[in-house]
């Protein structure tokens, strides 16, 4: 437990990577080159690692893992909601 600084340390880290995302996507309105199966695989890991996490009862990883779920859901969202849809050459 002597080094459980560095995980909330970690928190705001790797999260910050999926705010900027959301901001560039809400920003420009689309999301061209995104790969949304990426984004779902995420999400199950995160669910799978909450899991973990509530199970042994691990703050900083339940903290943590609240916030990618929920983040990673608006990112979802976000996808869907600017999605193009596909156009064929014609």
């Amino acid at each position: 437990m002597k080094m459980q600084w560095i995980a909330y340390l970690g928190i705001p880290l790797i999260q910050l990577s999926t705010c900027f995302q959301i901001a560039k996507i809400y920003r420009l309105k689309r999301v061209e080159g995104v790969s949304v199966v990426f984004w779902w695989m995420v999400l199950g890991g995160l669910i799978c690692y909450q899991v973990f996490a509530l199970a042994n009862m691990i703050w900083p990883y339940i903290i943590s893992n609240a916030l990618g779920i929920w983040l990673t859901i608006w990112y979802l969202t976000l996808y869907y909601r600017y999605k193009r849809p596909y156009r064929r050459w014609r």
